[in-house]
């Protein structure tokens, strides 16, 4: 390991866990989602924007778009991915995989 490493600096662009070469990300989240984005930081790298509508645009600078796309699918129709655009189609693939997942047949009591 080189000397001058740098393990935070290193780290710094990760979500959660994972790190890597960063990339731009902007979620816009509903009115009804806005305070709770806005309580806590999310990542060092996030900058908020309140809209007219009580809304908010959450961007961020992370390097795993896995992790992100986990997380937002939590918040459903709540939250729209605005940037990259790879990740809403990531997202929406996922919810289309969900949707076709075959539910357990009800177990005799």
């Amino acid at each position: 390991m080189p000397a001058d490493f740098d393990f935070e600096k290193f780290s710094e662009s990760a979500f959660n866990v994972i790190w890597g070469e960063p990339q731009e990300v902007k979620i816009r989240f509903s009115p009804e989602q806005a305070p709770y984005i806005r309580e806590r930081t999310w990542h060092p790298s996030q900058k908020i924007e309140k809209r007219a509508d009580g809304g908010i645009e959450l961007t961020m600078n992370v390097a795993n778009l896995w992790e992100v796309k986990r997380w937002l699918i939590g918040f459903g129709a709540d939250a729209q991915v605005l940037r990259p655009t790879g990740l809403e189609k990531d997202i929406e693939e996922e919810c289309a995989k969900l949707l076709k997942v075959k539910k357990p047949r009800k177990m005799r009591q």
